[in-house]
């Protein structure tokens, strides 16, 4: 049975709620993790204020249920009841590596990503990152995400709603040179697409590949793309779906 994977942030809107979540969370956290079936619980703040991440694994949907159940019930779920919650929940497929997790671009993961790159050969593969995230800054409909091995980033991925034929894309998806060549590109790219099939019409996805990729190439077409025989600016159309 697939995991079930919840990432986001908590976020209050004054002191008051933001004192409430400090009060409680040391006692939300400690009970968790002693739930059955939690594989992972993380609240940690953030350097935006009154802002926390939360990082979820469970073994499966029974066991996620049951969280919800118990969150409900608790004093932390009544006390926090009215407190924003942006949350993603994707389900990890059976076999994927949960060493490698995927998980929303958050304004403190900036300088991380920037120091990221790729081989001086793979140069021309795929933009700089520090361009991606401006591109994602100027449009909202680019999600960019990073990729965490042992709680570092070791990549970074965008994927978007493209405005031009309203269709998925993944436009980035890059590992560190330091990391590569150990499955990490493989393992994120299940997790982007199993993210992506919850959304409305994301079981359709494309992406472009420069053609001398060969690497590249071979993971998608591994992952179930086809070649659909377009090429735009210079990079081979690939679909999945």
């Amino acid at each position: 049975m697939p995991r079930v994977h919840l990432t986001g942030r908590l976020i209050c809107r004054d002191d008051a709620e933001a004192a409430v979540v400090e009060r409680h969370l040391p006692d939300h956290v400690s009970r968790t993790r002693t739930e059955p079936g939690c594989l992972r619980f993380e609240v940690h703040p953030t350097t935006e204020a009154r802002t926390w991440s939360v990082e979820e694994l469970f073994t499966d949907e029974a066991a996620f249920a049951e969280h919800q159940r118990n969150v409900a019930a608790s004093p932390w779920g009544e006390a926090t009841v009215g407190i924003e919650r942006r949350y993603e929940i994707t389900r990890l497929p059976d076999g994927a590596d949960v060493a490698v997790r995927v998980t929303p671009f958050l304004p403190e993961d900036r300088n991380a990503v920037i120091a990221l790159s790729v081989r001086p050969e793979q140069d021309g593969f795929v933009a700089t990152n520090e361009a991606s995230l401006d591109e994602a800054a100027r449009h909202s409909f680019c999600t960019p995400l990073v990729v965490r091995a042992a709680d570092e980033i070791v990549g970074f991925a965008m994927y978007a709603l493209d405005p031009d034929d309203g269709n998925y894309w993944i436009y980035r998806l890059m590992i560190d040179q330091r990391f590569q060549g150990r499955g990490y590109a493989r393992a994120a790219l299940t997790q982007i697409l199993s993210r992506m099939s919850s959304l409305d019409g994301g079981e359709k996805t494309l992406l472009g590949v420069r053609p001398d990729n060969e690497r590249g190439i071979a993971l998608y077409l591994d992952a179930g793309f086809v070649a659909t025989g377009e090429e735009i600016d210079g990079e081979r159309i690939f679909l999945r779906g």
